[in-house]
């Protein structure tokens, strides 16, 4: 795999929240992560790839 990562200034998509608690990165976080590495760029998309697909499903798909 050949990857290039375009590092921009961080802005947060909107975060996760499951009850009271909410899922994100911070911008610490985010410089610390080894962006050089070519499995936590696939890391990064597989995560990005399953927001997506979890968005999409109803209330009922996810309780399953």
């Amino acid at each position: 795999h050949n990857y290039s990562v375009t590092q921009t200034p961080f802005e947060p998509k909107p975060t996760v929240s499951m009850g009271d608690k909410t899922v994100g990165l911070t911008d610490r976080e985010l410089r610390n992560f080894p962006l050089d590495v070519p499995e936590s760029v696939e890391l990064i998309l597989h995560a990005q790839e399953s927001d997506v697909a979890d968005r999409k499903l109803t209330v009922r798909q996810a309780l399953v």
